[in-house]
């Protein structure tokens, strides 16, 4: 007996019997031999135990199995054919949803617009964002594309596309330095009021520049990169955050740098996704539109 597998080539070549009225012009419309088309419509009358035509040497007709299961494998193949369709349209035609998870003010500020602007350019895809800091995971969060700060992708399975260059700088307003001065080299940041990202439950903090670490104590403690920038525009503290957070305050005067010359480990921005984005019109649409947008020339 056959595998179930094959199932789908008798069911084939019996409706095209049917609809052909005729062995030898169902074997011409598949482009097999005739004997298969005969091999194929006994193997099926055996898989099922009933018989499906009555054949004469002039006509054939169909039994009561026969009539129903041409109807039905009819409506199978049509749906096979439009599943069939739809998967290779995956490939070919961006449409359907993508989620797509990403860091709160960097997506916000520099991946938000960008985000915006590709919906424009392709109005049949649907995008599910979700801002947030935790760690979420491709498969089982079921996420299409993850956008995460780190320097390599422990899992190897990951593809990924690297976008941005990160580069961590000390900002802190005219007014508090006006107020408070300007530490002269790393240790004077200690005796300074700091406004530190919390990233995650922690008793101990760092600042890692390129020549030492700074263990430090925080004035101020939050998870959102946008209250600590308020924050050192308002002249609480000096803040640690990203150039690319802070650069067009820093352009209009409201930030200073603090220790220029004092440079921090950088680190990059990357697009991870779980598929070759080739199998995807919309995946690779979605890729391709945000690299060129961001990425590294």
């Amino acid at each position: 007996m056959r595998r179930t597998t094959d199932k789908y080539h008798l069911l084939r070549s019996f409706c095209c019997v049917v609809e052909e009225q005729s062995f030898a012009k169902a074997a011409i419309r598949l482009g097999i031999p005739t004997s298969s088309i005969s091999k194929n419509i006994r193997q099926l009358e055996n898989d099922i135990g009933q018989s499906l035509l009555i054949r004469t040497t002039r006509s054939m007709a169909l039994t009561d199995a026969g009539s129903l299961y041409f109807s039905k494998g009819k409506q199978l193949l049509r749906n096979w054919q439009e599943m069939d369709d739809e998967i290779n349209g995956l490939s070919e035609t961006p449409s359907g949803l993508l989620r797509v998870t990403l860091p709160v003010a960097i997506g916000q500020l520099i991946l938000s617009p960008v985000i915006t602007k590709f919906m424009i350019a392709f109005p049949k895809i649907k995008i599910d964002l979700v801002f947030t800091h935790e760690k979420m995971e491709l498969i089982e969060d079921d996420f299409d594309i993850a956008i995460r700060t780190w320097t390599e992708i422990p899992n190897t399975s990951l593809y990924k596309i690297d976008l941005l260059q990160l580069k961590p700088v000390l900002v802190a307003s005219p007014k508090y330095i006006e107020h408070y001065g300007e530490p002269k080299n790393i240790d004077d940041l200690r005796e300074h009021k700091l406004l530190v990202f919390k990233k995650e439950a922690r008793v101990n903090y760092q600042w890692t520049f390129v020549q030492e670490k700074l263990s430090i104590k925080g004035h101020l403690y939050s998870n959102d990169y946008l209250n600590i920038l308020a924050a050192a525009k308002a002249g609480v503290g000096i803040a640690n955050m990203y150039s690319c957070i802070c650069q067009a305050d820093i352009d209009s005067g409201k930030l200073v740098v603090i220790l220029p010359e004092d440079k921090q480990k950088t680190t990059k921005i990357s697009m991870i996704y779980r598929q070759k984005k080739e199998t995807s019109a919309k995946l690779e649409s979605f890729l391709t539109f945000v690299k060129n947008a961001l990425g590294e020339n």
